[in-house]
């Protein structure tokens, strides 16, 4: 996987960066958490690109999170604790066409709830266009789903969905 250190100071949002939530393998999945799944898609002026992102996020409620990298095709499957979380900003690496927009604010929340042994949180579709980004939640479940079952087919019978949602843009 790409090198994707980034600085706490980049997450504005966060007061501190703490261990990655990256699950690898089924056996990995510490008790009481449940393994979340989806993927961040990145469009430049309408087109996908294969940037590098990585997402902030934290607890609902507590100003410390973590950085979150992704996989390099923008798939995540974390391990979390039943709750609320924030989805809070991103980092697009410095190869990005617009450095002025390598970071936002995503405004995101994400409940995971109890007794799941997996959630579906949708895909996170960053937009960028005339130095303006934008930010929406697609439901591809099916397809996100099987792509899940093939690495971790133990868990993938007990997914639900319960996407992402996003704060009003102001």
């Amino acid at each position: 996987m790409a090198d994707r250190r980034i600085t706490c100071a980049a997450a504005a949002a966060l007061a501190a960066c703490a261990s990655q939530t990256a699950l690898k393998r089924a056996e990995e999945l510490p008790a009481g958490e449940v393994a979340v799944f989806g993927q961040v898609r990145v469009l430049e002026d309408g087109q996908r690109t294969s940037r590098t992102v990585t997402l902030f996020g934290a607890p609902e409620g507590r100003s410390q999170g973590e950085r979150i990298d992704l996989e390099d095709d923008g798939s995540f499957t974390w391990h979390l604790r039943p709750g609320a979380y924030q989805i809070a900003g991103f980092r697009i690496g410095a190869a990005f066409l617009h450095p002025d927009l390598g970071s936002g604010r995503i405004g995101g929340r994400l409940v995971v709830p109890e007794g799941a042994g997996a959630v579906y949180a949708g895909t996170l579709q960053l937009s960028f266009a005339g130095g303006r980004y934008g930010r929406r939640v697609q439901d591809e479940y099916d397809e996100a789903r099987a792509g899940f079952a093939l690495r971790f087919p133990s868990l993938a019978p007990r997914a639900v969905k319960q996407l992402m949602t996003m704060e009003e843009e102001p």
